[in-house]
């Protein structure tokens, strides 16, 4: 259960978008995209400064991490890629990211809080992070979710109501129009 958790990142993602688009086109979306945009860039610059080496010791990429701090050439392998274990964890923070976008429905937040408790559960087994890993992950969608709500407006019509125009200017520009027409 908690190896199927961990791997269910990309279908709930689409799971999300789709209800997103449902509930609110286009706010809803937004949102995820924004908190997981911003999780994402946070994520990948604590890799850069800071690459984490696996729990499980010389397994998958940690010889080839070594290898690199150590200055050793290298030479990639497309065919042979794997993932890498950063600090802080993006599964952490997807798991938090997605309760958080499941959030309108209750319908909707109960299998997504039991899914992605089981996926932030098996962060460390599955993917191989430290406990401060994990917890640094959820840290990081706590602050992208905090800046991506900083930064939305208010209310939908907020932002657009300065570039929309009233329903009556909008009924009286094609009356205008049809008349004009007319005329001709």
């Amino acid at each position: 259960m908690l190896r199927w958790a961990y791997f269910s990142h990309i279908e709930q993602s689409w799971i999300l978008i789709a209800l997103g688009s449902l509930w609110m086109p286009g706010r809803r979306n937004g949102e995820f995209i924004w908190t997981f945009m911003i999780s994402l860039t946070i994520c990948c610059a604590g890799f850069a400064v800071a690459p984490a080496l696996a729990m499980g010791g010389a397994t998958g990429y940690v010889p080839v991490l070594k290898s690199l701090r150590a200055g050793e050439p290298m030479m990639f392998d497309w065919g042979h890629l794997e993932g890498l274990v950063a600090f802080p964890s993006f599964h952490a923070a997807l798991g938090t990211i997605y309760i958080y976008a499941a959030r309108h429905r209750l319908w909707a937040l109960i299998p997504f809080v039991i899914l992605d408790a089981m996926m932030i559960a098996a962060t460390p087994p599955m993917g191989g992070h430290y406990l401060t890993d994990t917890i640094a992950g959820i840290g990081v969608a706590l602050i992208s979710i905090g800046l991506t709500r900083r930064l939305q407006p208010a209310s939908p019509s907020a932002s657009d109501s300065r570039l929309a125009l009233p329903p009556a200017a909008v009924v009286s520009t094609e009356i205008t129009r049809s008349t004009a027409n007319r005329a001709r």
